[in-house]
């Protein structure tokens, strides 16, 4: 199972375009030489910093393994999103198309149809010390819907 995830997270960070030069040859020498023009001129460009926000394609792929968005539901993607990543315009919705759009395989993939209840729920709270907003994956028991 996690390595059909895995599988999945892979190709949508390949299709995901951070900055990266996309070269269009297949002649190696082409490629060389395309590859530097590209690598520099990506590396001119980063000296200006960009203040442009990052997509919510990009932080579903960064958090769908290492934050195991993979094991929870469109609900709670949506919330880590929105009160964590103050990303704004996020709903459950628009979480499940961009995972669709992604191609990206999750719990559902997996269960048997009819069932719809991811193994975790997100907790949230705020940390006393630093006043910092947390979350945890707590397991959803059996017949536990909430």
């Amino acid at each position: 199972m996690y390595n059909e995830v895995y599988r999945s997270w892979q190709t949508a960070l390949r299709r995901l375009n951070v900055g990266t030069p996309r070269l269009k040859t297949e002649d190696v020498q082409e490629q060389e030489e395309d590859f530097l023009n590209a690598t520099a001129d990506t590396t001119r460009k980063r000296l200006i910093p960009d203040q442009t926000a990052c997509s919510l394609e990009y932080h579903i792929i960064r958090g769908w393994l290492h934050e195991a968005f993979w094991l929870i539901s469109h609900e709670d993607r949506a919330l880590i999103l929105s009160h964590v990543y103050e990303l704004t315009n996020v709903s459950a919705d628009t979480v499940r198309k961009a995972v669709k759009k992604l191609g990206l395989k999750d719990w559902t993939d997996f269960l048997p149809r009819g069932n719809s209840i991811a193994p975790y729920k997100v907790e949230f709270s705020i940390d006393q010390e630093t006043q910092q907003k947390m979350y945890q994956f707590v397991l959803k028991r059996s017949g536990q819907n909430e």
